[in-house]
């Protein structure tokens, strides 16, 4: 919440605001100062003054403890973030408190030092996506806390929190985040920021969550910080000089890619694609009259097997992984593992059947058929329902380029792929399926990236997220976005190759052209789900100039 009241202070010249500023005494000498006069005071009275910037008792039921920031007295000499490192013990790169920078955008220049860490919001998103309630908010002070005994390291908080306070460290394997120096308070100490600003900019005050929802519902919070009716953020950024309601980050022009995460990358299109040629499985079958297709059933199986064995390579500590079911009642990744191990699981057991029925170790009959046709298209409900699952683990993050519709078109396109690619691999006739099918994938991406940009191929000056995006795929990812819509073309072109040679031609031959087909289509969609990570732009605190 931002506080601001006008000041009714005389207006001083130039000269006269320079002279008094070289008056006064910088932050270290006050307090010394100050420390020298307390010595003929009572021991009680010099205690109370340690303790003005702690509350002095617990939050009462409906309160929690929360970050009050003086914006006026902030320097952003970033004395609370070296505090906050050494007294973590945090990684060299690894910060749980920034300093950013705002700057007005009216005819007067002047600008403002944010110190901002984690707001412990009274719906933490964090909280609410992780998979196995590594997070937990304390009744009693309202502190988000992070378990790391319980982390896994998947990183789905990063996504989850807009304000980006949690923190993975490469050498541990999990996720940390500031828990406001918990143990210290519960001493009657001030966390580590608190207890080294020297302006006394930062303290922990006592909070009402009511008074919190209703300045989130006005999104009374912070000029260019995120929506705060997301989570419903704490901290209170108190200023009595301006208002601060109308300046943007100093950093708001600055964008650069995001990670790829590459095992993300394989599971999302091969699970998709997995799903997809399950799909083309149930419709020949309905065709045909069949009961089922093995060769379809063991590709789609391998696929998916494939595809969910990469994501284990993106958590830190995969041997926790068992425990993702946790968080199933909020979090859409808990979902997402539950329905693709199903769909994994009834998928084995419809490719055991058939295996057991085609090689003979059973005896074939009507039943055991339709036994297997009924456990397949049971797999396939659930594989269905996880590529909806993995659209929303995005959507949910809020990030406009990760809306639902862009999201799950890009999602449910890529499983048609591969169901249409399977199809005209079985019936020749079909290939027009195929060229259907990715070209409206790569028309779905043309208008997904290039919506943001006018007619005359520039990019709005305004600093929203999705011009962002817009700006990194006409810049550092313009190459990649080309050799994307390149191999899709190629990928059209070599169908067209296919469907020629799919009648009259040798068995090499028609080998020989879907092969590239499958390659060129799958390396694009690789390509595609790549961009979708490294363009991806969030709303973010404000951060300092970038050099």
């Amino acid at each position: 919440m931002l506080n601001t009241a006008p000041t009714h202070a005389p207006q001083l010249s130039l000269i006269e605001q320079l002279l008094a500023e070289q008056q006064s005494l910088p932050a270290a000498a006050r307090f010394a100062q100050w420390h020298d006069d307390q010595q003929s005071c009572s021991t009680s009275t010099a205690h109370v003054a340690y303790r003005s910037l702690i509350p002095l008792t617990a939050p009462a039921p409906g309160e929690q403890y929360a970050f009050e920031v003086d914006l006026d007295a902030c320097s952003g000499c970033k004395a609370c973030v070296t505090a906050c490192h050494s007294l973590n013990g945090l990684d060299e790169h690894e910060t749980w408190r920034d300093v950013g920078l705002l700057v007005s955008t009216d005819e007067r220049p002047a600008l403002q030092y944010i110190t901002s860490a984690c707001h412990h919001c009274v719906e933490p998103a964090c909280l609410a996506g992780c998979p196995v309630k590594a997070y937990d908010k304390d009744p009693v002070t309202g502190i988000v806390r992070h378990l790391d005994d319980q982390c896994i390291g998947c990183q789905y908080c990063v996504l989850m929190c807009p304000y980006d306070v949690p923190k993975y460290s490469h050498s541990k394997g999990i996720v940390r985040k500031c828990d406001m120096c918990r143990q210290r308070l519960a001493v009657d100490e001030a966390p580590a920021c608190v207890a080294a600003c020297p302006n006394q900019a930062i303290r922990i005050a006592t909070v009402k969550m009511a008074d919190a929802t209703a300045a989130a519902a006005k999104q009374d919070f912070l000029a260019a910080a995120p929506d705060p009716r997301q989570t419903i953020p704490t901290t209170r950024f108190i200023s009595t000089k301006m208002n601060l309601a109308t300046w943007q980050a100093a950093d708001a022009a600055f964008v650069k890619p995001a990670h790829a995460h590459w095992p993300l990358v394989v599971m999302l299109v091969l699970t998709q694609v997995s799903v997809g040629i399950l799909l083309a499985e149930r419709v020949l079958t309905l065709v045909s009259g069949a009961s089922y297709s093995l060769p379809l059933l063991l590709t789609s199986l391998l696929i998916g097997g494939l595809g969910a064995q990469a994501a284990v390579f993106h958590l830190g500590r995969p041997l926790g992984a068992w425990r993702a079911w946790l968080g199933l009642r909020t979090s859409w990744l808990s979902r997402e593992i539950l329905v693709f191990g199903l769909y994994s699981g009834v998928l084995s057991a419809a490719v055991g059947l058939a295996i057991a029925v085609d090689w003979k170790f059973v005896a074939a009959s009507e039943l055991l058929a339709q036994i297997i046709s009924i456990v397949a298209w049971l797999a396939l409900a659930a594989g269905i329902a996880g590529v909806c699952s993995s659209a929303m683990i995005y959507a949910v993050t809020q990030r406009p380029s990760w809306r639902l519709w862009r999201t799950g078109g890009k999602f449910l396109l890529t499983s048609l792929i591969g169901t249409s690619v399977a199809l005209a691999i079985v019936r020749r006739e079909l290939w027009f399926v195929a060229f259907a099918a990715l070209g409206a994938k790569l028309l779905f991406e043309a208008f997904s990236a290039w919506h943001s940009i006018d007619r005359y191929g520039r990019v709005s000056g305004s600093y929203s997220p999705l011009q962002g995006s817009a700006t990194l795929l006409r810049g550092p990812l313009e190459r990649l976005q080309s050799l994307r819509f390149l191999l899709g073309s190629l990928a059209v072109v070599t169908m067209f190759a296919a469907a020629a040679t799919s009648h009259g031609s040798a068995a090499a031959i028609q080998i020989g052209a879907v092969a590239p087909v499958i390659l060129l289509t799958i390396a694009g969609e690789l390509l595609e789900r790549t961009l979708f990570f490294m363009a991806v732009v969030p709303a973010k605190m404000p951060g300092g100039v970038t050099t």
